[in-house]
């Protein structure tokens, strides 16, 4: 079974990098609200909560939780519906109770700043229906890429069609 199989890998991996350094965290899985194990356009939170919380039981019971630190779900495209429908799915499902600390990508328009995260974060919150979880971002940024004027690299090209994620350097700078 993938999950047992996954979970067994997570477990040693955690065994090996926490008696190396105890501040390592571990993120469960990256976006696991877009394409995630089937072909589903949404990612599927069912599986996903499984192995949230079957890697919890087995941190448990190799007697490691007290020493490691799991976070998730790390969804993309955080304060949109859908991901809001992912993260409600997730809540039901348990998988909440495996992390030690919510993660989002908390990427925003750049135009709006990095204070228009303030009622989502409120939101989220509610969502665990428990104050005291800590909250994190795993990834938040501007392109400084100018679309006029992209580098030869291709992949900086690419990222300069994303419109909410581009701000000249000035506007990275202030937010």
């Amino acid at each position: 079974h993938c999950i047992n199989a996954f979970v067994k890998f997570a477990i040693e991996a955690m065994k090996h990098f926490s008696a190396l350094d105890q501040s390592v965290v571990f993120e469960l899985w990256n976006e696991p609200n877009t394409v995630f194990w089937e072909d589903l356009k949404f990612g599927n939170v069912t599986e996903y909560a499984k192995l949230a919380v079957a890697i919890d039981a087995a941190r448990i019971a190799s007697g490691i939780r007290s020493n490691t630190t799991l976070v998730g779900p790390a969804v993309a495209g955080f304060g949109t519906n859908v991901t809001w429908q992912f993260l409600e799915a997730c809540g039901q499902l348990g998988c909440f109770r495996a992390f030690d600390a919510v993660s989002m990508h908390a990427y925003r328009n750049s135009e709006e700043g990095p204070e228009s995260i303030l009622p989502d974060l409120k939101k989220l919150k509610g969502i665990l229906h428990n104050d005291s979880v800590k909250l994190i971002s795993g990834e938040w940024g501007w392109s400084t890429c100018n679309p006029s004027h992209p580098p030869p690299n291709s992949s900086f090209h690419f990222n300069c069609g994303v419109s909410n994620s581009v701000a000249d350097e000035l506007g990275a700078a202030r937010n």
